[in-house]
C-alpha cells in the first residue's frame, strides 16, 4: 500500500513539473512574439533587450 501511495505522489509531482514547464514555455513564446512585434514596429530596437523586457512582463503576470 505504501508503494502505491508513493507512486501516486511521484505522478502528481511529475504532473506539477510538466504544468510549470508548459506555463514557462508559454510565457517565453509570448515574450518572443511581443519582442518580434516591437522590433518590426521600430527596427532600431534591440531584439534581445525587447525579449528580456517582455519576459519580465510575463513573469509579473
Amino acid at each position: 500500500m505504501e508503494k502505491k501511495n508513493e507512486a501516486r505522489r511521484d505522478v502528481e509531482e511529475a504532473g506539477r513539473d510538466v504544468k510549470r514547464g508548459l506555463e514557462d514555455a508559454g510565457d517565453k513564446m509570448k515574450a518572443g512574439l511581443n519582442a518580434a512585434k516591437n522590433k518590426m514596429e521600430d527596427t532600431d530596437r534591440n531584439i534581445d533587450l525587447e525579449y528580456q523586457k517582455e519576459k519580465a512582463k510575463e513573469k509579473l503576470k
